[in-house]
């Protein structure tokens, strides 16, 4: 069930959807022309701005903000647990085990049989021993990321675990491990460099909308109890 919202979470979270909606209203308030048009033109205004790198820029360092690092810069982690199908998150996860900072990592995320193996031969690829990684490729969500990989690390025996994702992935992230049982230490992935110039951009469009993803995600997830502090 709770996959099923996460899922239709993307949906809420597409700036075409909101556009869609406020059209959708001007059109059913087409005999009050002052209030069409100030949809009309709000559904632009909206547009616009989601495609602004300024606004993008702006949610970046808003969602960004809480996710601070807290890898102890001496020692070493059973684990490094890597979230997702991110080319940045994973890099950073293969890099803590090749320094020697974790013995093993840990991915998680959907893919299947076959995209496991795929996977692990990447990070194989990067320098990870291959005795070293581990693939839990059954987790849809953050959610179910938490659930599947504290069931890993319970089996293994692993005790000190280091979280590897995104900066404004890590509160939502960290809430559902610490639900779970987990108080792993973070490693925030940097975010993209911000976006240039004012014009409006499709990359824009395209970020503005995994950010309020996160953003609703965030809501939702402390909603239902699925995240704590």
């Amino acid at each position: 069930m709770f996959y099923l919202l996460s899922k239709k979470l993307a949906w809420v979270a597409l700036p075409g959807l909101w556009v869609a909606v406020l059209l959708g209203l001007a059109f059913l308030a087409r005999r009050r022309r002052a209030l069409a048009a100030a949809l009309v033109l709000g559904a632009f205004v909206t547009l616009g701005a989601l495609a602004s790198p300024p606004t993008v820029n702006f949610l970046e360092r808003a969602l960004a903000s809480s996710g601070r690092s807290t890898m102890k810069p001496e020692g070493e982690y059973d684990v490094a647990i890597v979230l997702g199908s991110n080319e940045a998150r994973n890099e950073a996860g293969a890099e803590v085990v090749r320094s020697g900072r974790a013995r093993y990592l840990l991915y998680s995320g959907a893919l299947g049989p076959a995209g496991a193996a795929e996977l692990r031969s990447e990070f194989i690829e990067r320098g990870v021993p291959g005795d070293r990684v581990v693939v839990e490729h059954r987790s849809r969500n953050t959610r179910e990321n938490a659930v599947e990989s504290a069931r890993v690390v319970a089996a293994r025996g692993w005790r000190s675990v280091l979280l590897v994702t995104s900066a404004p992935h890590v509160e939502r992230a960290s809430g559902c491990f610490h639900r779970v049982g987990l108080r792993p230490d973070v490693l925030a992935v940097a975010d993209p460099p911000p976006l240039r110039g004012r014009r409006p951009r499709a990359i824009a469009l395209e970020r503005s909308s995994d950010l309020l993803h996160e953003l609703i995600g965030r809501a939702v997830y402390r909603l239902v109890g699925y995240s704590e502090p």
